[in-house]
Order: structure tokens, then sequence, then C-alpha cells
């Protein structure tokens, strides 16, 4: 009987532990279980992160300008929209004694009077071309008037050049060598770069001359330190930014001419940053 009631106060015990103890095992398994834990809290889960740190990648000269020229044309045949922005600064002025102030006042005409594509009365520092706008791709996406972005297969012109590639883009930078007097889609660098023609320099100095109208003003210039620096998607191959950088060297010479006899007047040089950026591709 007593062996009876031993078993019976065990059994007693132990459904007790059970119906206590067991909550507390139930309790500490619901903190480790890995099916009821917060994912976010999980240290095994891994989220993977696309890796946009640039990489230098290893091309010739030619390699990046077909990359290039094949992003500039496309702008050309499938028009998209984009804003084209102008910047345009008087870094110097040199001139003969007596006549920095013309020459200053010569320099800015030119810089302020001319419009992007050297060809017309500046309107506006910034254009914003609406997508499908062909008219608009055409007149105001480099080359200027032309139907294609680039024209150039050579790389006699090109300096240096550069790729890296930065997550799906490859930004391409292509240096050029001086040049003197380019003209806009004429010559290597006009057909590739947006150099001022030389008459659009001429018209818009002859009203900033010291005697307008009797002045005959004469220019040469000169490209330094000319570079672009374009962003191409690597899958589509579209165009997703372009940077145009010119330094222009203008030197003007003054004559008078009387009675068949020309003599000089004067002349100096202005130096103008100038500096064309296409951005908010809308392809």
């Amino acid at each position: 009987m007593k062996k009876i009631k031993i078993g019976a106060l065990t059994l007693a015990v132990l459904l007790l532990f059970t119906s206590c103890g067991g909550g507390r095992f139930d309790s500490f398994k619901s903190h480790t279980d890995p099916a009821t834990q917060n994912p976010s809290e999980n240290p095994t889960e891994i989220t993977t992160v696309p890796d946009t740190s640039p990489v230098q990648i290893e091309m010739s000269k030619s390699e990046i300008l077909r990359i290039y020229t094949q992003a500039a044309n496309k702008v050309k045949t499938e028009h998209p929209g984009f804003k084209r922005t102008a910047e345009k600064t008087l870094l110097e002025v040199r001139a003969d004694t007596g006549y920095n102030a013309i020459i200053e006042n010569i320099m800015r005409g030119i810089m302020n009077d001319i419009l992007s594509d050297g060809s017309s009365v500046f309107e506006s520092p910034m254009a914003i071309i609406p997508k499908g706008n062909s008219l608009g791709v055409k007149t105001y996406f480099p080359i200027f008037g032309e139907s294609y972005g680039c024209g150039i297969s050579g790389t006699d012109i090109i300096s240096a050049a550069q790729c890296v590639k930065v997550g799906n883009t490859y930004e391409l930078t292509l240096y050029f060598n001086d040049i003197n007097n380019p003209e806009p889609g004429s010559g290597e660098f006009g057909r590739i770069m947006s150099p001022v023609r030389k008459t659009a320099i001429q018209d818009a100095a002859a009203s900033h001359a010291a005697t307008p109208g009797r002045d005959i003003l004469t220019f040469e210039t000169n490209y330094t330190n000319s570079y672009l620096k374009c962003a191409v998607d690597i899958e589509t191959n579209r165009m997703l930014s372009l940077e145009q950088n010119m330094t222009i060297n203008i030197s003007v010479k003054a004559q008078i001419s009387l009675f068949g006899i020309t003599t000089n007047l004067y002349g100096g040089t202005g130096t103008i940053k100038y500096i064309l950026i296409f951005s908010e591709f809308a392809w």
C-alpha cells in the first residue's frame, strides 16, 4: 500500500512538472527554433548588394573610340530626349599695352553672343529636347547639324583614353591633342568635338571692336586640353551623359586699311573655357 501511494505521488509530481516545466521547455524552444525566428535577425541570411565600385578596364584607344562612336550615333538615330547646357568662362586676357579693355570686350562679346553650335546668335545656355524630336537632336546634339554623332575612325588626334566600369555603366574619357583653327563638321577634331565656327567668332566680335565698322579683325584659334567624358549603358550601348570640355585660345588682330595701305592697330589673346553638358537622356 505504501508503494502504491509513493507511485501515485511520483506520477502526480511528474504531471505537475510536465504542465509547468514543459511550458518552460516550449518557451525556450520558441526562442531558438529557426522556423519561428525573425528572418531579419537570422545571422545566416545574406543580402546581395550590387558592386558599384569603379574598376579600370584595360582597353585600347580604338576600342574606347568604337564604344563612344556607337553610343553617339545611336543618339542621332533613336532620338532620345535630353538636356543640353553650355558653360563659358573667360579665363584670361592678354593684350597690347593700353588695349586690354578692348580685347576683353571683344572676348566677352564672342563668349556671350555665340550659340553652342557656333553658328547663330546666343539664345539660351540651356536647351531641353523632348524624346522623338529628330530636328532637335540633329540641331542640339553633336555633331551639330549632322546626322552622325561621331565621324572619325582613327585615333591620331586622341592623346589618351580610359574606360572605367561602374556597375552596369562604362565611363569613357577621351583626351585630344592640341589643334589650331578646327571647324565643326570638318577634320578629325570637328567630327567628334564641337569647335566654334571661326566666321561666327568674327561676326560676334565685329560689333565689339574699338571702332565697329572700321577695324578689320582677323582671328586664330587654338584648342588646348580638350577632352570628352561619356557614360554608356553596357547592355544597351545607350548614352547616359556626355561632357565636352574645351579651352579655346583666341588671338585677334585689328587693322585698318586706308588708300590701299594696311596698318596694324592693336591685338591680343583671350582664353575661354567652353563646356557642353548633355544629361537627363530619355530613351
